[in-house]
């Protein structure tokens, strides 16, 4: 057949990484305007939110199809929500944090995103739900409750909770995997992802 490098109807990528090669065959090309959704650029800023792109990642992790639902316990000023309901999702958003609640209220209109949001401890959430994304608080000096209680807290919970699949974001300090096993979860993979020199974040995937 003849071939066109410049277009080609076909594209294959190969990603190093390490001793292996993976390769994959480009469906669609997307145009997404992630650095145009910083936070910073929302109506309501939260210096720790996710980058977008980041939000998208774990979204996409959760192996959802829209228009499932996407539920966040910890939505904070509402990134991760709000990736996932431009992507078709229905968003369900908790936060012990009125303030919190209010802010991811601004944002999430902002986008013109359906939503629900609850004000709730994300430890005390009694309704199932099939698929749960967050990005765990993790300032040091946490206004709500101390991190070493807080994070055994949820993960009890969410295995009561959770249906198919969770994708938790943990601070790289936390002893995430004791956590996970006390918690009798199954983590299936983990990523870590380099956010500055002294915070690194780890993305585990987690099921019942």
């Amino acid at each position: 057949p003849v071939v066109d490098l410049v277009r080609p109807k076909t594209s294959f990528h190969f990603y190093f990484i390490k001793d292996m090669v993976h390769c994959g065959l480009l469906m669609e090309e997307l145009s997404e305007k992630f650095e145009e959704r910083k936070a910073h650029l929302r109506p309501k800023l939260h210096p720790t939110s996710l980058h977008p792109r980041l939000a998208r990642c774990l979204v996409n992790l959760s192996g959802a199809v829209a228009p499932a639902k996407i539920v966040d316990p910890f939505c904070g000023s509402g990134g991760i929500l709000i990736e996932a309901g431009l992507m078709g999702f229905k968003v369900i958003g908790y936060d012990i944090d009125e303030l919190m609640i209010g802010r991811a209220q601004a944002n999430l209109k902002h986008f013109k995103i359906e939503h629900s949001l609850r004000r709730k401890d994300a430890a005390k959430i009694s309704i199932k739900y099939q698929y749960i994304v967050a990005d765990l608080p993790y300032a040091i000096s946490s206004r709500t409750q101390d991190l070493q209680a807080l994070y055994p807290a949820f993960l009890k919970n969410l295995k009561k909770i959770l249906k198919t699949r969770a994708v938790i974001c943990f601070p790289s300090f936390i002893r995430h995997k004791k956590f996970i096993k006390d918690a009798k979860l199954n983590l299936v993979a983990e990523y870590s992802y380099y956010l500055h020199k002294s915070l690194s974040k780890t993305v585990c995937v987690i099921e019942p």
